[in-house]
């Protein structure tokens, strides 16, 4: 299970133009100086769809990872990453509640393809890139403890992973009232290699400002960074363009 890698870092935007900064640490070592930083940006297609972008970079401004997802609220559509590093590219597109990932390398300008992998969506689906919908559309579940179970695109193994997502506590979190969402592998052999990841939410806005856990970083070839994340939000940031949104008042 070394190459286990749980993308969570998109965060899905509103509709309209915006965009957000992270901060990523060593795990327990928020007083450092950041490891890497992120930027977001998320803006509105013309039908309907939105598309959101992500850098990683390193103290030196240089380009670690790219990734590109179009969204529409909950709903997943595709979603591209390139480690500039390891010169890979993966994707994932859903379609008629199939999941199709691809692999390919990417050196000297050329792509070519290296693998793929389909598998069929049964229940509830997530990815980074529509995580904050995600929680917002199911908080009140979330906030009368009720466990929510997810296949997770892992977009490295090809697969799906499943997870469930829990409360976990109310705590304060750069001076906000949040809620810590428990990510947590619901395989025995994975929670072996994984560890619950954490998920804090602004208890009003509903915006996710801190991740605890697995990043789509490493620390060499085959670690994957395990860190904080800290999400400077400056705006609410809750798509509402999903039909089926419940009320959360």
């Amino acid at each position: 299970m070394a190459k286990l890698l749980v993308l969570f870092s998109l965060m899905s935007l509103n509709a309209r133009a915006d965009e957000f900064t992270a901060r990523i640490f060593s795990i327990g070592k928020m007083s450092d100086a950041p490891l890497y930083s992120q930027k977001v940006e998320s803006k509105a297609l013309e039908d309907g769809t939105t598309q959101v972008t992500s850098v990683f970079t390193d103290p030196n401004g240089q380009t670690l990872m790219r990734e590109k997802a179009v969204i529409n609220g909950t709903t997943f559509i595709s979603q591209e990453i390139e480690n500039v590093v390891e010169k890979k590219i993966y994707t994932a597109e859903l379609k008629d509640q199939k999941i199709t990932f691809q692999t390919f390398s990417f050196e000297n300008g050329e792509k070519k393809p290296v693998s793929t992998h389909s598998e069929k969506i049964r229940g509830n689906f997530m990815t980074g890139a529509i995580a904050e919908n995600f929680i917002r559309e199911n908080w009140n579940d979330l906030m009368n403890d009720k466990r929510i179970n997810i296949r997770f695109a892992v977009f490295e193994r090809e697969e799906t992973i499943g997870f469930s997502l829990r409360k976990k506590a109310e705590a304060d979190v750069d001076g906000k009232p949040a809620v810590v969402i428990q990510m947590r592998p619901t395989s025995l052999f994975v929670s072996m290699a994984v560890a619950p990841m954490e998920i804090s939410v602004d208890k009003n806005s509903k915006a996710i400002i801190h991740f605890k856990g697995r990043t789509p970083l490493k620390i060499d070839k085959d670690k994957a960074l395990e860190a904080d994340i800290v999400f400077d939000r400056t705006v609410p940031s809750i798509s509402r363009n999903t039909a089926s949104e419940k009320s959360h008042h």
